[in-house]
């Protein structure tokens, strides 16, 4: 059982426990648990918070319809993760798509909601672009279901339902297309797991425009098919806030790489400027045993050297103070 998302109740607007009040329970108190009576899951106030829906998620795989993180994610989608806007967009123009032309309207649930909520806000949802605002004759929505409507997806059995289940699909199929039951009668449970789906699937491509659906009691959904993908009947849509995509190993190897690459180069610049402008840090260089036979060096101390310049003193033996390096005397052949 998924857990909701939960936002602070608002204030509510009926007369509530007091000498004249009609609604008991309310004003809802911040200081109490669930209320009762209780069911399966939670979904009431509690201690001053409402539930209001959770996030859609991006998957770690890139397939949203299959991938399974949202099983283990918490109802807040990450900062990146989140993919209601694609997710809701696109069911949104989907609806629309099957309903424009054919119905006398639309409508919708709740025209505002007093939380935050644009799954049930109509309002809220048109502010987000999660529902086209003004004519829905527009390609977004009249190409929503265009490879539903190419036949692009497989109707796919659920891997755990039961013989009887499939039994009844079969047996609504055959119905459907007026074909004889007698092998129906007679089929072997094997023989309905290993032949069921295949019959499933060609029913409701037959019949999907005379409106059968893909569920046959909920033991069916719909799957794309990896055989069928033309670019042409892709759905996108484009999102500048949450753009999230799936990345190979090597992009996050070189991506912790540059920080570190861009740290050194960092680095040697401002030794480079200080071994230049700064007699003290150059001397203080120079001085360390590793440069003990190459601490007078022209790259030290010539005119367009990279680690000094014509104005680093010259260091001699037992030159140990700042007097000695400051005093110090320059020869230059």
């Amino acid at each position: 059982m998924l857990s909701c998302k939960y936002l602070p109740c608002s204030d509510t607007y009926m007369k509530g426990d007091n000498l004249n009040g009609t609604q008991p329970g309310v004003p809802l108190s911040k200081n109490k648990p669930l209320p009762g009576p209780y069911g399966t899951g939670v979904s009431g106030p509690s201690w001053g918070m409402c539930p209001t829906g959770r996030d859609w998620l991006y998957e770690h795989s890139g397939d949203i319809q299959n991938g399974t993180d949202w099983i283990l994610a918490p109802p807040k989608a990450a900062k990146g993760r989140d993919a209601s806007t694609e997710v809701i967009s696109n069911l949104a123009r989907k609806k629309i798509n099957a309903f424009f032309g054919v119905g006398h309207g639309f409508y919708f649930w709740n025209f505002r909601t007093e939380l935050e909520q644009p799954h049930w806000d109509y309002m809220d949802a048109v502010g987000r672009g999660w529902i086209p605002a003004g004519s829905f004759n527009i390609p977004e929505v009249t190409t929503a279901c265009h490879r539903e409507d190419a036949g692009s997806f497989v109707c796919t059995l659920n891997p755990y339902a039961a013989v009887e289940e499939i039994r009844g699909a079969v047996s609504y199929c055959m119905y459907l297309e007026n074909k004889d039951q007698k092998w129906l009668a007679n089929a072997t449970d094997e023989e309905l797991e290993t032949e069921g789906p295949d019959l499933i699937n060609e029913c409701w491509r037959n019949n999907r425009l005379a409106g059968v659906i893909c569920d046959f009691g909920g033991i069916a959904t719909l799957v794309a098919d990896a055989e069928d993908s033309d670019d042409e009947f892709q759905d996108t849509f484009e999102t500048y806030e949450y753009g999230y995509k799936a990345r190979s190993p090597a992009f996050y190897v070189i991506l912790s790489i540059i920080p570190f690459v861009a740290g050194i180069l960092i680095a040697w610049a401002l030794f480079v400027l200080s071994m230049k402008k700064n007699k003290r840090f150059n001397v203080a260089v120079r001085n360390m045993s590793i440069f003990k036979s190459t601490r007078n060096a022209d790259i030290f101390t010539g005119r367009y050297s990279m680690l000094g310049s014509d104005q680093m003193p010259m260091i001699f033996e037992g030159d140990d103070s700042d007097e000695d390096e400051n005093e110090g005397s320059r020869l230059m052949t």
